[in-house]
């Protein structure tokens, strides 16, 4: 059996009015530095400009990586999550991030078999790449909606 261990990286999100249901993942990056520079860099785009610095967060994530691995030479990531979609929205949960695609693999089947909600919704479990430290994710900026 293979040795795991846990590495650190941070994910920044911004969630307008700290509204869960509607944030945007900005990014996964291998230190806070980097991710505050994401912030930073984002802050004054469009839509965002419109925002509270506070509506953006950096959440300290720790990712399942093999024992062998050494975080600064980690380039992607694979994210677990799974996505239902209902007529007027769509359900998320999210299991985490993981160093290789085979452990991503390995709790996606722990999961399926033995969790109610995984063997009711087998078909609704995706596992992303993503790239670290990439500084484009929404890197344009958005134009809000409002729903008022």
């Amino acid at each position: 059996m293979e040795n795991y261990k846990k590495l650190y990286f941070y994910l920044v999100t911004f969630s307008p009015k700290n509204d869960e249901l509607n944030s945007l993942n900005l990014g996964l990056f291998s230190t806070k530095k980097k991710a505050n520079n994401k912030i930073m860099k984002s802050k004054n785009l469009p839509g965002f400009n419109e925002y509270s610095i506070a509506d953006f967060k950096i959440k300290k994530t720790a990712v399942l990586c093999s024992e062998n691995a050494e975080k600064k030479k980690i380039k992607y990531l694979y994210w677990l999550y799974s996505e239902i979609d209902y007529i007027d929205y769509s359900e998320w949960k999210d299991y985490g991030y993981y160093h290789l695609k085979k452990i991503a693999l390995n709790d996606l089947k722990w999961i399926i078999n033995h969790t109610r909600y995984g063997k009711n919704n087998k078909k609704s479990f995706i596992i992303d790449k993503i790239k670290v430290n990439l500084m484009t994710c929404w890197s344009e900026g958005f134009i809000p909606i409002n729903d008022e």
